[in-house]
């Protein structure tokens, strides 16, 4: 949606890329978190390596995540306008 040239995408249509993020970020931090023993994540279940520092880098690591894909979303949205 982001890659068509048109006039047509609103500023707020870039929120829609936050969706797949947000239900992904979900599944990540539920599964993490539910193998977790005494505060440590087991090993093979942090893919990111996000969780080095203990579960509570969650509070951090997820609203960067958020942010970044975000201003890719509107990056793209600002290049392809077609009414510039």
């Amino acid at each position: 949606m982001l890659y068509e040239k048109s006039s047509l995408i609103n500023k707020k249509d870039t929120l829609y890329n936050l969706i797949p993020i947000g239900m992904y970020a979900i599944y990540y931090v539920y599964e993490t978190l539910s193998h977790t023993i005494n505060g440590v994540v087991e090993k093979g279940y942090d893919w990111y390596g996000f969780f080095v520092f203990g579960t509570k880098s969650v509070m951090i690591v997820l609203p960067l995540i958020m942010i970044f894909s975000y201003m890719i979303s509107y990056v793209l949205w600002k290049i392809n306008r077609k009414d510039k």
